[in-house]
């Protein structure tokens, strides 16, 4: 049981890990997935800076304010092609 509980974290992933979730939430989770198995949601094949650019769009897309969707999701993109590489897949 311990290993499918592993493997379930590993594929849902934590949210947004060391930073605050704000609104953030399920692009967080997309995101570990994508670091996870290598693929988008739609099951296709994609790179660690292609899932890094669809995380910063996705986060684009689901902040409510000017501050909150054009600098929070570069500083977001910033820190995960800093620091990502040790999670990716």
């Amino acid at each position: 049981m311990s290993h499918l509980h592993a493997l379930r974290s590993k594929v849902t992933g934590d949210g947004c890990t060391a930073a605050p979730e704000l609104w953030y939430h399920d692009c967080c989770v997309e995101h570990d997935r994508a670091y996870a198995t290598g693929e988008d949601a739609g099951g296709v094949h994609v790179t660690r800076a292609q899932a890094d650019a669809s995380f910063r769009a996705c986060l684009r897309r689901c902040a409510p304010g000017i501050v909150s969707g054009l600098m929070l999701p570069w500083v977001y993109w910033l820190a995960v092609r800093a620091f990502g590489w040790r999670y990716w897949r």
